[in-house]
């Protein structure tokens, strides 16, 4: 019997998926089986190493490329101490290839495996260097998708944000319908809160107060005179008249700066 599992789906694989077995009873037999059951032709299997690994028949562990498959007890790979396995379960012997992912999302290609001679030692590097071992080129790239941080915006003050960072962001309005003094504090984490619309948003609360104090509309001596006259400062007001000018103009300042100027 020859076994094999399937390592990437690819067209010709029909209804197959990543990890299936196909397995072929005795050397006369042209026909690999699956368990849907989909058959394959011997050469469709055996000449596509791209796609199928082929397996030992009595623990379906991966045989590589050079090993022994006549499957007697001495040389089959189940009897064979491996020196690590994987991220991805694939237990790795002396001479194996495998992928390394370091910390900074970067991956190392490791033709030959001889930095390790024990389990010990690969666990031991690993835990200083922070690394992650994998059997394919493929699976250490589905591992950097779901772990490296993605972006997901800057805010007003140039602060960069991605989807591994938890940070306090300050949110403030011009809008018409919403503008008051109230910045809103908000959690920005992954998967957590939307911060688009018509918010700005800042992630040092002095620039969000800033922002507001010198770009939120505030009603001045000269609109009120657009209306009421007599608050024209260059306009020649009768003193009993200056009074009323003059207590317009303080509590304007007062509502703009916040006191008496």
């Amino acid at each position: 019997m020859k076994k094999y599992k399937l390592k990437k789906w690819y067209p010709g694989c029909g209804d197959s998926k990543k990890g299936d077995i196909v397995k072929r009873d005795g050397e006369k037999s042209n026909v690999y089986e699956s368990e849907i059951p989909t058959y394959f032709s011997r050469s469709q299997i055996e000449n596509n190493p791209e796609y199928w690994q082929l397996l030992c028949d009595k623990c379906n562990k991966p045989i590589k490329k050079g090993e022994n498959i006549t499957f007697i007890k001495t040389d089959c790979v189940c009897n064979k101490k491996p020196l690590f396995t994987t991220e991805d379960g694939v237990d790795i012997f002396k001479g194996d290839e495998y992928w390394n992912v370091n910390v900074l999302f970067n991956i190392k290609h490791i033709p030959n495996c001889y930095n390790f001679r024990t389990e010990k030692e690969y666990v031991l590097f690993n835990s200083l260097n922070d690394n992650n071992c994998f059997s394919t080129k493929e699976a250490a790239e589905e591992y950097i998708d779901s772990k490296k941080p993605t972006f997901i915006m800057t805010t007003e003050d140039g602060k960069k944000l991605y989807s591994n960072m938890t940070e306090t962001l300050y949110g403030v309005t011009l809008s018409p319908a919403h503008v008051d003094d109230t910045i809103l504090t908000k959690e920005f984490k992954q998967g957590v809160g939307d911060f688009r619309g018509w918010r700005k948003w800042f992630y040092d609360t002095g620039a969000a107060e800033e922002y507001l104090l010198y770009n939120k509309p505030v009603l001045s001596l000269m609109d009120v005179a657009g209306i009421y006259v007599t608050a024209n400062p260059n306009r020649k007001t009768p003193i009993k008249y200056r009074s009323q000018r003059d207590r317009l103009l303080k509590l304007i300042k007062s509502k703009l700066y916040g006191k008496d100027k």
